[in-house]
C-alpha cells in the first residue's frame, strides 16, 4: 500500500492496523508507519468499478 499523504510504500500487517479507537474493533483503517496518516483499504467492489469504468477526464459526462 502507498500512503496518500507521505508516499511511503509499506505492507499491510498487524502493526499497521489502527488500534487507537475503542469505538469499533476490527475496523478497516490502516495507519502509515512513517506519518501516522489513517486511511481505509479500498474494497474489492471499488477496485472492480474502477477497472470497469476506468478514469474519465474531468468535466466529461
Amino acid at each position: 500500500m502507498t500512503c496518500p499523504l507521505c508516499g511511503l510504500e509499506f505492507e499491510i500487517n498487524a502493526n499497521t492496523r489502527c488500534t487507537g479507537c475503542l469505538l469499533k474493533k476490527g475496523c478497516e483503517k490502516i495507519c502509515c508507519p512513517r506519518c501516522g496518516y489513517e486511511t481505509v483499504v479500498e474494497s474489492s467492489l471499488v477496485g472492480f468499478a474502477k477497472k470497469l469504468f476506468g478514469k474519465r477526464p474531468a468535466g466529461s459526462t
